[in-house]
């Protein structure tokens, strides 16, 4: 028997699907690596590393502060999987940031963060983003 909590439980990964893929796609590099240099990585300097992005100059109008439209949530558990979902994704996206990234991708990245912040279905944890 289909309930309507099954029916939330499925709407809400549906949603979720619909959210991750398409932010996958733009994770996956779809470059092909040159694998016949397998020497140590150069050490990053302060400018490549991902955090660079807080500290770059954007004359993007997504980079204007502006306040959290969504309320709180009033599950516990949903929201803690939630917030381990989240953790998840924007750990995978610094993971493969690139090391040297271009302005366009300092841009997108950074516009990334500052919407996920104001979009987060928790309202209050969005927050702390």
């Amino acid at each position: 028997m289909v309930t309507k909590r099954t029916y939330k439980q499925i709407a809400a990964a549906v949603l979720v699907l619909i959210i991750t893929l398409p932010l996958l796609a733009l994770i996956i590099p779809t470059e092909t690596r040159d694998l016949s240099d397998l020497s140590a990585p150069t050490p990053a300097t302060k400018s490549s590393l991902w955090f660079s992005l807080f500290s770059s100059t954007s004359n993007s109008r997504i980079s204007q502060p502006g306040t959290p439209i969504m309320g709180a949530m009033k599950n516990e558990t949903i929201k803690a999987e939630l917030g381990r979902s989240a953790w998840r994704l924007l750990h995978t996206m610094a993971g493969k940031f690139p090391a040297k990234p271009t302005q366009a991708q300092m841009t997108a990245m950074n516009d990334f963060i500052y919407l996920f912040g104001q979009l987060y279905p928790c309202g209050d944890c969005c927050d702390s983003l």
